[in-house]
């Protein structure tokens, strides 16, 4: 039996309540990186020491970086390596030739953090009041008071911290073009290349500006909270995928091919940085370094260098909200912990909460489940009004409201698709689940598209599968969003042929 083509829609209300409330700008953040890569070398601050001390790869050898100190973070162009002292009253640098230190900074009173280097110069905010301070190169105006700021070919840039918008100074014209193309937009973090530069918008959309002779401006996806590490090369650029670690990079070129390694298929990261035409990034599981791209001599290789932290260890009073990292301790020697990377999408999802929560002390009264009539919602949106009318998807409109508490709430008027089967109409769930169940999967396929082939036909089962589980009524029945992505990508991966068999969600209520 085939589902007959769809007679009518009939409305059904599905709300969303959502509490609308200001929130405060993102706090100062720090961009301490413990990986840093030069033209020629590889570098990370070692764990697992009460000091913290730099260890390079260059030249199949691995070195260990004088003076023996603790440093809080890294940073490197093509022919420099920068390191910045723990406690910020200090940084140190290091020609990649020859790797002899020199003292560029010192002043107890006047600590730095957001050591930033690009081709040969260095920048730096001033931890006290905001302001950047540049050697090899002008510093920008003393008015510009900055949240972050980063280095590339011959431009720094950096987001204020009074509008979080864009600006942009040096020699290069690249970066006024750049500072124009980001214009307007209020800005979490950025990252420059030799000639772009990518960044996090305040809602969590990966954007690039500059130069696009290669592709690097081409971001694959733009929904919200995508990404979270960038890295920038000369002409690509790379991210890590929020919800499973993965890199993925685009532009190069020609060579863009070269970027995306099959044995990377399933490696995790926790940090990334760029050289000029290849990749390195700090795995998740054993925080070893793995490099790759057309301009790695080996393709692909795991280098021998130790375990590196993936932050700087801090003492614990200095943690923001999103936490501390797993056993921080240990990877410090007890000389401190280190704190869960500041990103964008911790900070929203704890603001959220704090919403859901109000001021209550109580988290289950905060996140119980309300349940309103569908007169009230008609009363809170002036009968669903096109005037409170703030967004239409696929599947419905969403309306502004007042609740008659004062409540300020979102709400979705959905659609429900319907068939007509026989002489009475019924919903496409009621229709298809049942057949799901039957193991009648084939009933449900539209006929005029192909048979589906092995694989096809397994990923397909795996998706009908988890889709009869999600629209079960009780919401404990249902699978937790962990499963359903994990389940997609598993069927995904099935159509692409890269794996054998899926590993279900299972439940037993039937």
């Amino acid at each position: 039996m085939t589902p007959p083509p769809p007679l009518s829609s009939a409305a059904t209300i599905i709300t969303f309540l959502t509490i609308i409330a200001a929130t405060s700008p993102p706090p100062l953040r720090s961009t301490s990186s413990t990986l840093a890569v030069t033209s020629s070398t590889v570098c990370v601050i070692v764990a697992g020491q009460p000091t913290q001390t730099i260890q390079c790869y260059k030249n199949s050898h691995t070195l260990p970086i004088s003076p023996n100190i603790s440093f809080r973070s890294i940073s490197a162009g093509a022919d420099l390596l920068c390191g910045l002292i723990s406690g910020g009253f200090s940084f140190l640098c290091w020609d990649p030739r020859n790797l002899l230190p020199k003292r560029i900074y010192y002043s107890y009173s006047n600590r730095l953090t957001d050591l930033t280097v690009g081709n040969s110069h260095v920048c730096a905010i001033q931890a006290n009041n905001g302001e950047a301070l540049c050697w090899r190169f002008p510093s920008p105006e003393v008015a510009w008071k900055f949240r972050t700021i980063t280095s590339g070919g011959g431009f720094s840039c950096g987001i204020l911290k009074n509008n979080s918008r864009v600006v942009c100074w040096g020699e290069s014209e690249i970066g006024d073009e750049i500072q124009r193309e980001f214009g307007n937009l209020t800005m979490w973090s950025i990252v420059a290349g030799v000639s772009h530069a990518c960044g996090l918008t305040q809602t969590g959309i990966l954007i690039c500006k500059g130069s696009n002779s290669s592709g690097q401006l081409d971001v694959p996806s733009h929904l919200p909270f995508e990404f979270e590490g960038i890295a920038m090369g000369s002409n690509h650029s790379c991210a890590i995928q929020s919800k499973n670690g993965l890199v993925l990079c685009w532009g190069g070129g020609s060579r863009r091919s070269e970027f995306v390694r099959d044995e990377l298929k399933y490696e995790s990261f926790e940090a990334i940085e760029a050289g000029l035409d290849f990749i390195c990034g700090l795995t998740t599981k054993n925080l070893s370094v793995i490099c790759w791209g057309p301009g790695w001599s080996n393709g692909l290789s795991l280098l021998p260098l130790p375990m590196a932290i993936p932050g700087p260890c801090v003492q614990s009073s200095s943690c923001s909200i999103c936490g501390v990292y797993p056993n921080s301790d240990s990877l410090c020697a007890g000389s401190g912990i280190i704190c869960k990377s500041s990103s964008l999408k911790c900070q929203n999802s704890r603001t959220l909460r704090r919403q859901r929560s109000g001021t209550s002390t109580s988290s289950k009264q905060g996140d119980r489940v309300e349940k309103f009539s569908l007169t009230e919602l008609g009363v809170a949106t002036s009968n669903f009004s096109p005037e409170n009318k703030i967004g239409r998807g696929s599947f419905g409109t969403v309306y502004r409201g007042e609740l008659a508490d004062g409540r300020k709430v979102a709400i979705k008027r959905g659609k429900r698709a319907v068939f007509k089967e026989g002489l009475s109409p019924m919903g496409v769930v009621e229709y298809a689940v049942p057949l799901i169940a039957a193991g009648e999967l084939d009933s449900v396929l539209d006929k005029r598209v192909a048979p589906p082939d092995v694989r096809e036909a397994e990923a397909v089962e795996l998706v009908a599968y988890i889709a009869k589980h999600c629209v079960k009524l009780q919401g404990w029945q249902r699978p937790s969003i962990t499963d359903i992505v994990a389940n997609l990508e598993r069927a995904l991966a099935l159509c692409e042929g890269g794996i054998s068999s899926p590993t279900c969600y299972t439940d037993n209520s039937q």
